[in-house]
C-alpha cells in the first residue's frame, strides 16, 4: 500500500486567545486521531506480529473493535487522568508531588498534572491501593524470565525534559524502550536506573512509552517522574499494563480511581477461575444496562507451568451475555473464552482472570 500523506491542524495561528484556548483540546484530539490513522496506514504495524489476519473477523465486539487487541488488559494506573484531587492543595489522589493539578491544558478529561522546574511526582499507595504488582501478569516475560510491564503517558511542555524512574520496593528497576532511527529501523535503549525524555509543545507528539523489567515475587512497583528541565511540563493519560504487544502501548482508557471515568456509579467487577479449555462463564454481581468494558487473561500460579503460554499463541476473548428481566435486557454474565491454534487441555496452576468496569447498574433481585 502506498504512503498516505496526512496533515495535522495547528492552533498557533488563531489570533484570539480565548478562541485558541477553547479550540486547543478539540484540535489535540483531532491530531491524535490523525496520528492513530498514520500509525495504521504508514508504519506496517498491522502485520502477523500484532494481528493475525485470519482472526480479525472473529468474535467482533458490538462497537466494531476487537477487544483482544485493544483491551487485552485493563489499565491499572490509579487516577490515570489526574481528575481526582484535593480541592485545597490541588494534589492529585494516589500521587505524592509538589506539583498541582491544572486545567491549563489536558490530553483527556479536564485536568493534567503540572510540574514546575525541579518538581517531581511519585505514585502513592493509599489503603493498600495505588500500586501495581507485576506478578499479576507473570506470564508476560522476556527471554530471561523478567516480567515486562509497559508504562505510557502523555507529556507536554515547550523544550521540557523529564526523568522517569520505577521502583520495586526500594530498588530501581531496569527500563527500556524502542527508539525509531532515521533509517526507519528501531534500536533498543535501556538503562538500569532512569530514562530521560524531552517534552514537545503538543500532546499528540508527547506520547512517551517504556517497559519496566522486574523479577518475579519482587513486590509492587511505583513510578517517579522528575522535571529536570527549565520549563513547566504537563502530564496526563497514564497507562500501566503488561507489555503484551511487545513494542506498542494499547489504546488509552482510564484506570481505577479516575474520577468521572470510574466514579461511584461505576462498578469494578473481577474474578478468577481454574483453567478450562472451553472457557469460563463469570456471573456479574449486578445487572447492567451498559455493555461492560472487560478484559480477560491467562495467569499461572508461582508453582505452575507457564511455558505453554509462550508456545501455543493463546489469547482470551470476552463475550457479553444478556438476560431479560421484566421485558428489559441487561448484561448479566461475561464469557472468557480461549482462542488459539492449539488450546491445551490442562495448564498446571493455570487460571482465567476477568476484570470488568461496568456502568448502568441495576441490583439483582434477592
Amino acid at each position: 500500500m502506498p504512503l498516505t500523506e496526512l496533515h495535522q491542524v495547528d492552533y498557533k495561528d488563531i489570533p484570539d486567545v480565548e478562541t485558541r484556548k477553547q479550540l486547543r483540546k478539540m484540535i489535540d484530539k483531532l491530531n491524535d486521531d490523525i496520528r492513530q490513522l498514520d500509525w495504521l496506514l504508514n508504519h506496517s504495524r498491522l502485520d502477523d506480529k500484532n494481528i493475525a489476519t485470519e482472526e480479525v473477523v472473529d468474535d467482533p465486539i458490538e462497537n466494531g473493535s476487537q477487544n483482544k487487541y485493544v483491551d487485552f488488559y485493563l489499565n491499572v494506573y490509579s487516577n490515570s487522568g489526574m481528575e481526582c484531587f484535593n480541592p485545597t492543595t490541588l494534589v492529585p489522589d494516589y500521587h505524592d508531588t509538589a506539583g498541582v493539578v491544572s486545567n491549563d491544558t489536558s490530553f483527556e478529561g479536564d485536568y493534567s498534572l503540572k510540574l514546575a522546574s525541579g518538581q517531581s511526582m511519585e505514585q502513592l499507595e493509599v489503603g493498600g491501593e495505588g500500586f501495581a504488582d507485576p506478578d499479576d501478569w507473570a506470564w508476560c516475560t522476556d527471554e530471561a524470565g523478567n516480567i515486562q510491564t509497559r508504562i505510557t503517558f502523555r507529556a507536554k511542555g515547550s523544550s521540557g525534559q523529564i526523568r522517569c524512574k520505577v521502583y520495586q520496593g526500594e530498588n530501581l528497576t531496569p527500563l527500556w524502550f524502542w527508539h525509531l532511527k532515521n533509517d526507519g529501523t528501531y534500536e533498543k535503549i535501556s538503562s538500569n536506573s532512569n530514562l530521560d525524555f524531552y517534552t514537545p509543545d503538543d500532546w499528540v507528539l508527547g506520547e512517551l512509552s517504556f517497559v519496566v523489567s522486574t523479577v518475579a515475587s519482587g513486590g509492587k512497583i511505583r513510578l517517579r517522574i522528575d522535571n529536570i528541565g527549565a520549563t513547566d511540563v504537563y502530564l496526563d493519560a497514564f497507562t500501566l499494563t503488561p507489555d503484551w504487544l511487545g513494542k506498542w502501548s494499547q489504546v488509552y482508557k482510564p484506570g481505577p480511581h479516575s474520577g468521572g471515568s470510574v466514579s461511584s456509579s461505576t462498578y469494578y467487577e473481577f474474578g478468577t477461575a481454574d483453567w478450562d479449555p472451553s472457557g469460563v462463564e463469570f456471573t456479574l454481581e449486578n445487572l447492567y444496562t451498559d455493555m461492560p468494558t472487560a478484559s480477560c487473561a491467562i495467569t499461572v500460579e508461582s508453582d505452575g507451568d507457564a511455558s505453554v503460554l509462550s508456545t501455543s499463541s493463546l489469547i482470551m476473548v470476552c463475550k457479553m451475555v444478556m438476560e431479560t428481566v421484566e421485558s428489559v435486557e441487561y448484561y448479566s454474565k461475561i464469557l472468557a473464552v480461549p482462542k488459539g491454534s492449539s488450546i491445551p487441555s490442562t495448564i498446571s496452576g493455570g487460571k482465567i482472570q476477568l476484570k470488568a468496569i461496568c456502568t448502568g447498574m441495576v441490583a439483582r433481585a434477592e
